[in-house]
């Protein structure tokens, strides 16, 4: 018997086919179920030396295969993967604009709470370069994405602000020339107003944040360019503060926080409405209420705000600066400073910067 016959033509169909591999090229036979062999199907690509069978069409007939396609060359260009060295370049670069991003948005000088040291933007860099937060980014630095790098300068460089009602005299306050290029303010036993600064820079390395800013002494006001650039960007820099502590140095009770003066100042408006966090505290430095949580949300404190200002709960909590602004809303806004003085007559412009139009 034929090793292709079929012994029992009722178990499969008539006809099958066979392939048989020899070597590279593939052959196909047809065997018929007499036993007989059929190489008549067999096709030979040139091009390739593979022997292939035809298709067969609708009608079970062969047709022959199309010629085989050649394809164009591949002409795209290859890029050679980054070396570690030049990954981490790239990355030292990211990091370094995301740092210069953030030192970009907050003021020009801030106090450290931990050594009572004003700093500067060059020092306030390489205190962050000594940080953990910086240690821990640049030891993945090869891997870390901008994202986590971002949490972790904006966490280094979290700081409180400062709320206040200046002294009446003037000279009590502390300023920039008093302490530049001291080691400490803690130090320091002079202006009279110096104790206040002290204080709030505790309150504020108490609650874990490491920065702190005063409008008494982190600005050089000797320098008109510096002067102008802080007062325009006042409203932002309370804004992106992790919290305003506001002093009330004529506060000891309720009666006494809602007769403030720090209510009628003309540039404790933006101070009042441009944080998201703020925390009032008495005049013994103990806090008006015993929370951590945002005074401005406390229903009580809200009342007794919304009383006093005309500011209802919404605009002290979500108040949203700019231009594109109905009349209605600019004659509410300009209520908010009808009651309210400054020391000097243009100061009241300047204090309604992002806020009003045309400042917003």
């Amino acid at each position: 018997m034929s090793p292709f016959s079929i012994s029992s033509p009722n178990v499969l169909s008539d006809a099958f086919r066979t392939t048989l591999h020899l070597g590279s090229n593939r052959n196909t036979v047809t065997t018929s179920s007499d036993g007989s062999v059929d190489h008549s199907g067999l096709q030979v690509d040139s091009s390739s030396g593979v022997t292939e069978p035809p298709a067969p069409d609708s009608n079970g007939t062969r047709v022959q295969s199309p010629a085989a396609v050649t394809l164009p060359p591949y002409t795209g260009s290859y890029q050679q993967p980054l070396s570690d060295e030049a990954r981490i370049k790239k990355q030292q670069e990211l990091f370094d604009s995301v740092i210069d991003g953030q030192l970009g948005t907050i003021p020009v000088r801030l106090i450290d709470t931990l050594s009572g040291k004003l700093c500067s933007t060059g020092e306030l860099y390489a205190r962050f370069k000594e940080s953990r937060n910086y240690k821990e980014v640049q030891t993945k630095i090869i891997r870390a994405n901008e994202k986590e790098m971002k949490v972790a300068v904006d966490a280094f460089f979290e700081y409180a602000m400062l709320s206040h009602r200046w002294s009446t005299t003037v000279e009590d306050e502390p300023t920039y020339d008093h302490i530049k290029g001291e080691e400490s303010i803690y130090d320091l036993k002079t202006p009279p107003g110096i104790e206040k600064l002290q204080q709030f820079c505790k309150v504020a390395r108490e609650n874990h944040f490491r920065w702190a800013w005063s409008d008494t002494c982190c600005i050089d006001k000797t320098n008109n360019v510096e002067l102008q650039e802080s007062i325009i960007s006042m409203f932002s820099w309370y804004r992106l503060s992790s919290v305003t502590i506001t002093y009330l140095s004529d506060v000891t009770d309720e009666e006494s926080f809602r007769n403030s003066v720090w209510f009628t100042r003309g540039w404790t408006l933006q101070e009042l409405i441009a944080p998201g966090l703020v925390w009032f505290y008495k005049k013994d430095w103990t806090p008006y209420i015993d929370s951590k949580q945002n005074h401005k949300n406390d229903p009580h404190v809200v009342k007794i705000i919304s009383e006093v200002t005309s500011i209802d709960a919404t605009d002290l909590n979500k108040f949203v600066p700019g231009l594109h602004v109905g009349s209605d809303e600019v004659k509410k806004r300009m209520s908010w400073l009808a009651s309210r003085k400054t020391a000097k007559i243009e100061d009241m412009a300047y204090c309604m910067m992002g806020r009003l139009p045309p400042f917003g």
